[in-house]
């Protein structure tokens, strides 16, 4: 796999603990060319100032998809789309449900936007028209949260109470990943779900008939949507070997044959560090830097690491392969 689009963000020079909160100074997307090493970032973006709460809010890229020659991701509060060739900005849309967006994808000719603050599924059309709010938490949307208030303007609706961070259309309609239940729930039918018990996951794709989940604390986990069982799982803190380092947050996953690419954003401050140990087991010492890890998975070996903090990338959310 040659190139690869990276999104995520930039700190503020200031910023401790953990990457969290409104730690984000800017938005980046970068293409990496594997073949060479090269990354190039591509767009830095800040979101215009009505869109946010007020104060010193964040910045920054979540994950998305690649649809033909264009490239859909979210930032905290916009659905945004980009033209490969030239990452020329063509269209924004927003609405005042979003919150923490966390991911898009284009399935069944309607945009499918994560709407993590609301522990939600936004469905709108290509225009922007919302036609459902799909609750993806034990209760529903509109019971729980207030229709006539704007959420782009408010800074933090947690605790959430699933915390959805990725969608991915796979065999019995959409699958959406939740941190706090660790599962992927199916958004055609909210009584199936796909139990990840390695790990709040974050990022689902589609292989070979499997959807493939990376967990936060360093697990790939492939699981067969008709059975629900876990056909094949990987611990890439083994593959660190022992002794090693905190891999950092888990997120961005892109897949090749048998090689798995990805992303890790660097823990920051003694608090990360705890809750990498409390979710993982592993009491590494590191912190590593912000990078993306391509892993044989046949050999469970390393086979190569890339930087991302040259590049100005704190934090990784989305690997997605051109083409």
């Amino acid at each position: 796999m040659s190139q690869l689009i990276l999104t995520g963000g930039r700190l503020r020079a200031r910023a401790k603990g953990l990457v969290l909160g409104n730690l984000y100074d800017d938005s980046r997307i970068a293409l990496l060319d594997t073949s060479i090493g090269d990354i190039s970032v591509k767009v830095r973006r800040r979101t215009p100032a009505d869109l946010l709460p007020p104060g010193e809010p964040s910045h920054v890229f979540k994950s998305g998809a690649v649809l033909g020659g264009k490239l859909a991701v979210v930032s905290l509060t916009e659905l945004l789309v980009y033209d490969l060739d030239s990452f020329r900005l063509e269209r924004s849309l927003s609405h005042p449900s979003f919150n923490d967006l966390h991911d898009v994808d284009w399935i069944r000719d309607r945009w499918h936007v994560v709407d993590t603050g609301l522990d939600a599924v936004v469905v709108m059309t290509e225009e922007g028209v919302v036609e459902e709010t799909i609750s993806v938490g034990p209760e529903p949307t509109w019971d729980r949260f207030d229709p006539e208030v704007d959420y782009r303007r408010v800074a933090s609706t947690k605790p959430h109470l699933a915390h959805p961070n990725h969608i991915v259309d796979g065999p019995g309609g959409p699958w959406v990943t939740r941190y706090w239940q660790q599962d992927a729930v199916c958004l055609d039918d909210p009584g199936r779900s796909l139990p990840i018990p390695f790990g709040p996951p974050h990022d689902g794709i589609l292989s070979n008939g499997l959807l493939w989940f990376t967990t936060v604390n360093g697990h790939l986990a492939a699981v067969d949507p008709g059975s629900g069982q876990v056909a094949r799982h990987v611990d890439l803190n083994e593959v660190e070997g022992p002794g090693g380092r905190d891999l950092g947050w888990s997120r961005g996953l892109a897949l090749e044959g048998e090689t798995a690419f990805v992303g890790f954003s660097r823990l920051r401050g003694t608090t990360g560090r705890e809750a990498m140990a409390r979710l993982s087991g592993h009491g590494r010492q590191g912190p590593l830097p912000t990078r993306v890890v391509a892993y044989d998975l046949r050999r469970m070996t390393i086979e190569a690491v890339w930087d991302l903090q040259e590049a100005g990338f704190d934090a990784v959310f989305g690997i997605l392969p051109v083409g």
